[in-house]
């Protein structure tokens, strides 16, 4: 098995920079959408106020994609650790012999 773990842990913490800046986005995005018909007066009324109030509620679940997406680059990263470890310990094994 070859596995370049450098590698990997490169792409896990490329994969955790992209979701941090999605998350942030979609924060920000969220946040102008409920400014809208209080703060920054974009769009007024009872319409408003009720797309605001809806569209809220589908912000948990593209919160929900961004963090599982930062569990999927732990894990990646994880197992770059686990795997150099392994390697270690044969490679100790080893020279004992």
């Amino acid at each position: 098995m070859n596995a370049n773990t450098d590698e990997m842990r490169k792409v896990a913490a490329e994969i955790n920079t992209l979701a941090t800046n999605y998350l942030t986005k979609v924060d920000k995005m969220y946040q102008r959408i409920s400014e809208m018909p209080t703060i920054t007066m974009e769009w007024t009324g009872n319409q408003a106020e009720r797309y605001a109030s809806i569209v809220m509620n589908d912000k948990q679940s593209l919160v929900e994609i961004g963090n599982k997406i930062k569990q999927f680059a732990k894990m990646i990263n994880d197992d770059a650790n686990h795997i150099d470890t392994q390697v270690a310990r044969v490679l100790q094994g080893e020279a004992n012999d």
